[in-house]
Order: C-alpha cells, then sequence, then structure tokens
C-alpha cells in the first residue's frame, strides 16, 4: 500500500512539475513559441478611403454649384438661406467622412486587437479546462486503482496469506504423521525381531 501510495504522489507530482512548467525562452521551443489560434484580422480600406473621396469630391461639387446658384441675384433671400444652411450642411457631411475616413484605421486596429485579446482568453481558458479535466481523469484514475486494491486485491491477499499458512500447517502436521508413522514401523520392525527371535 505504501508502494502505491508512493508511487500515486510521484506521479502526481511529476505532471503538475511538468504541466505548470514553460520553457523561459521561446525561441529555443518551437513549439510553445507558435500560438495555438493565430488571427490576422484585416480590413482592405482603400475601397472605403477611395468611396469617401469619391463622395467628398462629389460633395465639393455640389456646394460649387450651390454657390453659384446662390450667387443669382433672383433669388429671394429665403432661397439665398436655405441654399446657405444646404451648403453648410454639405460642409458638415464631408468633414464628417474626412474624420470617419482619418479614424477609420485606429477603429479596425481596435477592433483588431480586441479579437485577439478575446481570442487569447479562449485559449487560456480551454488550456485551463484541457488541465482541469485531465486532472480529473488522473483523480478518477487515482480513486480506481485505489479501489481495486482495497476492495479486491487486499481481500484476496488475506485469503492466500491464510491459505498458505493453512498449507504450511497441513505441510507440518503430515510431516509429524510420516515421522509418528516412521516411529510406530520401527516399534514393529522391533516388536518383530524381538518376536522372531523367541
Amino acid at each position: 500500500m505504501a508502494r502505491l501510495f508512493i508511487f500515486i504522489c510521484t506521479t502526481l507530482f511529476s505532471y503538475s512539475s511538468w504541466s505548470s512548467s514553460e520553457p523561459e525562452n521561446n525561441e529555443t521551443n518551437p513549439f510553445f513559441s507558435a500560438p495555438l489560434i493565430q488571427l490576422n484580422v484585416s480590413v482592405d480600406t482603400a475601397g472605403i478611403e477611395r468611396a469617401i473621396d469619391d463622395t467628398n469630391q462629389s460633395m465639393y461639387e455640389l456646394v460649387d454649384a450651390l454657390k453659384q446658384v446662390g450667387d443669382n441675384r433672383e433669388l429671394t433671400p429665403k432661397q439665398m438661406e436655405v441654399i446657405a444652411l444646404t451648403v453648410n450642411n454639405i460642409n458638415q457631411l464631408t468633414e464628417s467622412s474626412t474624420d470617419v475616413m482619418k479614424t477609420l484605421p485606429v477603429a479596425i486596429e481596435y477592433a483588431k486587437q480586441a479579437v485577439v485579446s478575446n481570442s487569447q482568453l479562449f485559449y487560456n481558458d480551454l488550456k485551463f479546462n484541457i488541465l482541469l479535466l485531465l486532472g480529473g481523469v488522473v483523480a478518477a484514475l487515482v480513486v480506481v486503482i485505489v479501489c481495486l486494491y482495497w476492495f479486491v486485491i487486499r481481500p484476496m491477499q488475506n485469503t492466500i496469506v491464510s491459505a498458505t499458512i493453512n498449507v504450511v500447517s497441513m505441510a507440518k502436521t503430515i510431516e509429524l504423521t510420516a515421522k509418528s508413522l516412521e516411529e510406530s514401523n520401527k516399534t514393529h520392525v522391533n516388536i518383530l525381531r524381538k518376536l522372531e527371535q523367541e
């Protein structure tokens, strides 16, 4: 039982030290240097930038056209005010689209970092769950081995030991019986010799 306990403890400690140790230098062991899941998130912003530039150019042309219409002396002050308001709205839309175009790469990089960090969290959770499952399997195996020893091997060992003791005692009894028979035969032989001599 003591040997079994020592074997189980040695196995568990060696496994736990193996699973918790990670190489100091990832360059020496390429297995640990490569990530399990590597995501490369990229978006081609050239098409988006070109579309926004085209939209901005169209807006500038529209603003120029509206300014030319606004320079017309035949317009009422109300129409001129509406044209000026429209020009201002178009200018704001152009500035907004330009700002979006400038911040788009930053937003994409932020989204990329979020995906990478989430995948790293997923990988860490997966690794933890696998180690937990492996630990549960090892613990279950230890319980099965202990139960086998306690309920099967130990009773059989006791039965074999008691049977061996009984066989030894029977052998001693047979030996004593044989010695008694030998002594009895010697006595019979002596009696026969004395009878023959008479």
